[in-house]
């Protein structure tokens, strides 16, 4: 039993599992040496058995490295990239980039990376369960990594992964500059290009319950509209070190009416003009509101808070305020 995938291995898969059509080049592998990884691993159990047959026809005998006892003990001490069973319930973007480009510590041509990894979210969707949660995190990866987002946002053709989420969630703070679609430094243009794809993002979902964003300031704006397409759905929405600054009234979070918990964590510029909507708003009476004011900026939202949750806003985070509350965010994570 060979604890590696061998370099011809591991060039077959690839080629296996991409269109050699949109390779531009070939793979330089030589002398690879490579331990199981999450990508590959996920690839194995994914084959069926006319795909067993098509590599043991070319001389690859996937059962002798396939030891999944080997594997799983392999990567016991790496964060899994999946939760189990189910292979993909809840992506984290950009812990899957990190995988595809330090763990495949191989050498490509021109744009086979994305080839790769175009590839591997294809299989999600052609092998995988249904999936439940989103994370997206852009100031985890290197600057050139821009192109791995227009694969998840932009791509048609994965649409139906993205589209059942119930639990999208995303980290907006981005200290780079090169990623176009997350420019730091924005125009007009890149603001109207990302927003296109956000609007895209959140109204592709089906059944979206939960919706998080946290740190974010050029784009809040481009979040906030879209969210009215699941007014119907939506149960629990928290902003978490936000700054709302010039971003129009919250029209779209009032029509969310079965809403349970809105939570508003540290943010800026809560313009009273802006929070109108959903202080004049009645929502059911499940409904709770928590709210963590770093900056006062909003005499009446608060007040709108306390008489909804019959307590005083505090100033400084409270670790039962800032509970999930009901086990809602857990739920959808897991």
């Amino acid at each position: 039993m060979t604890p590696f995938l061998i370099s011809e291995v591991l060039r077959e898969i690839f080629l296996h599992i991409a269109n050699p059509c949109e390779l531009s080049g070939t793979y330089s592998i030589e002398g690879l040496q490579i331990d199981y990884t999450p990508i590959i691993s996920m690839y194995l159990k994914c084959l069926e058995d006319h795909d067993i047959k098509s590599l043991l026809n070319q001389g690859i005998d996937i059962s002798l490295m396939t030891d999944y006892n080997q594997m799983q003990l392999g990567i016991t001490n790496k964060k899994p990239m999946f939760n189990y069973p189910g292979f993909l319930r809840v992506l984290y973007y950009e812990q899957m980039i990190n995988e595809d480009n330090n763990e495949n510590n191989v050498t490509l041509d021109n744009n086979a990376e994305e080839i790769i990894m175009k590839t591997l979210l294809q299989l999600c969707l052609k092998h995988g369960s249904r999936l439940y949660g989103l994370h997206l995190n852009p100031d985890e990866l290197e600057e050139d990594n821009d192109e791995m987002y227009e694969i998840l946002l932009i791509d048609n053709q994965l649409k139906n992964l993205v589209s059942p989420v119930r639990s999208l969630h995303i980290y907006a703070f981005v200290i780079k500059i090169e990623f176009e679609l997350w420019a730091r430094h924005h125009d007009d243009r890149l603001v109207n290009a990302f927003g296109e794809a956000i609007t895209s993002l959140i109204s592709l979902q089906t059944a979206l319950v939960s919706f998080s964003l946290t740190s974010c300031k050029a784009y809040t704006r481009v979040f906030i509209p879209p969210l009215k397409l699941h007014s119907s759905t939506l149960r629990y929405i928290r902003f978490d070190k936000v700054n709302f600054k010039g971003c129009d009234p919250w029209y779209s979070i009032a029509e969310c009416r079965n809403i349970e918990l809105l939570e508003v964590i540290q943010c800026k510029n809560l313009e009273e003009e802006m929070v109108g909507p959903v202080t004049k708003a009645s929502f059911g009476k499940h409904f709770e509101v928590r709210y963590v004011s770093a900056y006062n900026n909003n005499n009446k939202f608060k007040d709108w808070v306390d008489k909804v949750s019959g307590s005083v806003v505090g100033n400084n985070i409270c670790g039962e305020k800032l509970n999930i509350g009901k086990g809602i965010f857990a739920l959808l994570s897991v």
